[in-house]
């Protein structure tokens, strides 16, 4: 499992327990809360608010799923931040009353990403599969197909050819009666 696997998976596990302004978890959370708690489980250390963690980010312009959405004042300072999920939609834990859930994302957030922890578009698969193969060992393991099949080739190449030598005129000519047969 990925460190972007463990962190989505930690997040979604905690999806229906109540929002409580300063909690941690396991039993409640607010916002950066279920960040720190979820990041944790993927070997990460994040700081405590949204702001701090606004600032452990690198700033990215199209997020992918396990990245940070960050809402920021008018003094560019971060007061909410919920977890990437892709196609629009988000993991948070939105406000009092509320409980830890998929929601859309809303309004014109800041998006950053979680030094280490990569992300879900560095896989060939989703997180729902899984699976948590690669790109690069994908293409490695396609690369390596490319060159057996191209050795095979030239192999099969070699024993016709030599095969041809070796019978000489008598496998010219039994193919050149095939070939008649089959036309005529």
């Amino acid at each position: 499992m990925t460190g972007v696997d463990a962190f989505l998976t930690s997040a979604s596990q905690q999806l229906g327990k109540p929002y409580v302004f300063g909690d941690e978890g396991p039993g409640s959370f607010d916002c950066s809360g279920l960040v720190q708690f979820a990041a944790a489980a993927a070997g990460i250390t994040l700081p405590r608010t949204a702001d701090e963690q606004y600032h452990a980010t690198t700033r990215v312009s199209t997020p992918a799923p396990g990245d940070l959405a960050f809402w920021l004042d008018e003094r560019g300072w971060a007061y909410h931040v919920g977890i990437v999920l892709g196609d629009g939609r988000m993991i948070a834990a939105p406000e009092p009353g509320s409980n830890v859930q998929i929601q859309d994302v809303w309004g014109s957030p800041v998006y950053g990403r979680i030094p280490g922890i990569g992300t879900a578009a560095d896989r060939v698969l989703g997180v729902v599969s899984g699976v948590g193969s690669t790109v690069g060992d994908w293409l490695g393991g396609a690369r390596h197909l490319v060159v057996e099949i191209a050795f095979a080739g030239a192999g099969i190449a070699l024993v016709v050819i030599g095969a041809w030598k070796l019978t000489g005129g008598q496998m010219r000519a039994k193919m050149s009666t095939l070939a008649n047969e089959v036309v005529g």
